[in-house]
């Protein structure tokens, strides 16, 4: 029994010895999830929000009086008296996401129910758009409250009115917002998995071996060596990046049976050489993320422990983007380091992407790279960094 109790101490000992092992092993998983909740739930509030006080622009044609009490109660609607002359138009701008909805009813929709003539009501909505969805389902709410109350007063048949859903949209459009859900994550997963797994090692797996002293003990400079680990990381980081590159470019023309999208996906040279560049800087910064860790961490196991949170992180950051149109993103938005490359990913995949905020995007990625590597520098040439015990 007293051999078990010294096997057990000295395990122990591992970890409530050190304060640094207490924190990452004990309370870094809690914090973690506590702070993926608290962003996920100001997330979801922020969404509910959005949707609340979005104003829906609806257009009905030959609006009957059976329904503008019913309509005219409903928050958040911008309703608008439209003319059947201006379909073509109402149903381009509806097309362009300029408007939510467009209602056409049959004329004298009211005299023809009374006399049991079968009236029917179109219903034009823009899949791809979500306000328009969003918009879809409130238009048919009403219809469903104007068809019982109208046809109970009267004591008519309920099916005697018939409606007529029709989709105004860009099949390339809504292929690619399917995909801008999905894509993202599994491109951060790829990139931030293989920094995750290559970037700890390198230095700290160093010190773990040992090898780093008698590294450093070599003629080379401090600042060399940490140089060519940012590059060699980088170099694995970024060939990462380019097989999923090549993987999302192979795997496009399938997307139709994979992911269960309509029409067809049909992405330019410009929204390549974009996805290029975003799949660049994010596999620098994903690499110089976990070598910071990795000098920080005295051994492999801690630095894992430390980088997990950072691809826990990167991946949030794609959930987080799903609930935000891209289009409608501030410039500051594409400022935020990771998630900023999440919804750059995003905007490309949706066809929503500007030029500016894709500069914005890169230039800023650079920039929290460029301090990371100085860092780096930093801490290669502390002795206490790097002989922490």
């Amino acid at each position: 029994m007293k051999d078990i109790y010294g096997i057990i101490k000295k395990e122990l000992d591992k970890i409530f010895k050190f304060p640094r092992m207490i924190f990452s092993t004990l309370l870094l998983p809690g914090l973690i999830i506590f702070f993926i909740y608290v962003i996920m739930g100001q997330s979801f509030n922020i969404q509910e929000s959005a949707t609340e006080t979005h104003e829906s622009i609806i257009y009905v044609l030959n609006m009957p009086t059976s329904y503008q009490d019913i309509i005219g109660n409903v928050e958040n609607i911008q309703l608008y008296n439209g003319e059947e002359s201006r379909i073509d138009e109402l149903k381009e701008k509806l097309f362009n996401s300029e408007i939510d909805v467009i209602i056409s009813f049959e004329n004298d929709f009211d005299s023809k129910v009374e006399n049991k003539v079968k009236p029917n009501i179109d219903i034009y909505y823009n899949p791809s758009s979500s306000p328009s969805s969003a918009a879809y389902g409130i238009i048919q709410n009403t219809l469903n409250i104007h068809k019982d109350k109208l046809l109970v007063k009267l004591g008519i048949d309920a099916n005697i009115i018939t409606y007529s859903d029709n989709k105004v949209y860009d099949e390339n459009k809504l292929a690619g917002s399917v995909l801008a859900m999905l894509l993202p994550m599994f491109i951060m997963i790829a990139i931030f998995a293989g920094g995750l797994s290559v970037g700890t090692d390198a230095v700290a797996g160093e010190k773990e071996r040992g090898t780093l002293a008698t590294l450093l003990m070599t003629p080379i400079k401090k600042d060399s060596i940490i140089i060519g680990k940012i590059i060699s990381t980088a170099i694995i980081t970024i060939l990462n990046a380019l097989s999923s590159f090549v993987g999302i470019i192979a795997s496009l023309p399938f997307a139709k049976s994979m992911f269960a999208v309509e029409g067809t996906v049909n992405y330019g040279f410009g929204d390549y050489a974009m996805l290029f560049g975003i799949l660049i800087v994010l596999a620098l910064l994903s690499s110089s993320l976990m070598l910071l860790v990795s000098t920080i961490a005295k051994s492999t196991k801690e630095a894992g422990m430390y980088g997990m949170p950072i691809y826990i992180i990167a991946i949030l950051t794609t959930t987080l983007s799903m609930f935000n149109e891209a289009k409608d993103s501030s410039a500051t938005m594409y400022l935020i380091p990771i998630y900023n490359c999440s919804l750059a990913l995003k905007s490309i995949f949706s066809f929503q992407a500007q030029p500016l905020y894709i500069l914005l995007t890169v230039g800023s990625t650079i920039i929290y790279i460029s301090i990371t590597i100085v860092l780096l520098l930093r801490m290669f040439r502390s002795e206490r960094v790097l002989f922490t015990k």
